[in-house]
């Protein structure tokens, strides 16, 4: 899952859940270009980008310009993070992850980053 969020206490609630969720994360920058986001999308076969609504616009710019034979990473836009602040979440005994998702607690413990691109596009690291 591709992350394209605003640089606030917000991206850390996603990143930790993501992860505490052994999904593997790409961190894009917003200063990023809706081409570089594109290559980063292709490189990781990312299924889905989690977007702000501030940064959706250049979200979809990216998915318009991709050209893979895989699917179009699917695009889901971020709840502000004061709502996970603002209302009790439901307890739950049972976990969200089905049966054997784990090989150990510290399987795919994943976070993607991606090189400067000062030399072409930025590659994923």
């Amino acid at each position: 899952v591709a992350l394209l969020l605003d640089t606030d206490v917000g991206l850390l609630f996603h990143l930790f859940a993501l992860m505490g969720m052994g999904v593997p994360v790409l961190l894009l920058s917003a200063r990023l270009s809706p081409t570089a986001i594109e290559g980063l999308l292709m490189q990781t076969s990312a299924s889905a980008i989690l977007a702000s609504p501030r940064l959706t616009r250049t979200a979809k710019e990216a998915l318009a310009l991709h050209t893979s034979p895989n699917a179009t990473p699917r695009l889901h836009i971020a709840e502000p993070f004061q709502q996970f602040l603002d209302k009790p979440m439901p307890k739950s005994s049972s976990s969200i992850c089905h049966e054997g998702h784990y090989v150990a607690d510290t399987d795919r413990n994943v976070v993607i980053l991606n090189s400067s691109g000062t030399t072409g596009l930025p590659k994923a690291i």
